[in-house]
C-alpha cells in the first residue's frame, strides 16, 4: 500500500458478521465458521504506512443460511455522500453516481459495502446527503445529520 490508489477488499463469512468503517479505518469482524473462532481483518490509514482510498465489503452468502450481517457506516468531518440500492451502500467524501453509486469528483475515501442486511448510516458534522435508490434489500437504519439528496 502506500501508492496513488490503494484499496481494502473486506469480505466476510457465512455466519454473522460486522462491518465498520470510517474516513480512515475499516474493520470486518465475525467467526470462522469451520474453527469456531473469532476473526478482525482490519483496513487503516496510518497503520505501519498502511493507507486506503477505496474499501469495499461483501459477504458471502451461502445458499439460503447467511446469517444476520451489519454495516456501520460513519461520516467523516467534511460533506459526504451515501447512496444506497438493492444489496450495495456505499459512503464516499467524494460525489457520487446518481444511478451506480460510482466515484465522480476526487474524494479522502470510498466505501463500499455488498450483502450486509443492515445498515447503519451515522452522521456527526457537514452537509451530509443521503440517496437511497428503492427497493432496498437490507434495513437502512440514519443517525444524525443526513439530508435526502
Amino acid at each position: 500500500m502506500g501508492g496513488a490508489n490503494d484499496q481494502a477488499y473486506l469480505q466476510g463469512t457465512t455466519l454473522d458478521d460486522v462491518f465498520t468503517a470510517t474516513a480512515g479505518r475499516a474493520q470486518m469482524s465475525g467467526t470462522i465458521p469451520a474453527m469456531g473462532v473469532p476473526y478482525l481483518n482490519i483496513a487503516a490509514d496510518g497503520m505501519g504506512g498502511q493507507r486506503w482510498d477505496k474499501v469495499y465489503a461483501q459477504v458471502i452468502i451461502a445458499g439460503a443460511t447467511g446469517g444476520t450481517d451489519t454495516a456501520h457506516l460513519y461520516d467523516s468531518a467534511g460533506n459526504d455522500t451515501f447512496w444506497g440500492k438493492l444489496a450495495d451502500a456505499v459512503l464516499s467524501h467524494g460525489i457520487l453516481s446518481v444511478t451506480n453509486g460510482n466515484l465522480i469528483t476526487p474524494n479522502m475515501y470510498y466505501i463500499k459495502a455488498s450483502g450486509f442486511d443492515l445498515v447503519n448510516l451515522f452522521g456527526s458534522t457537514g452537509k451530509n446527503k443521503k440517496h437511497t435508490i428503492d427497493p432496498l434489500d437490507y434495513v437502512l437504519a440514519t443517525s444524525g445529520p443526513w439530508i435526502d439528496a
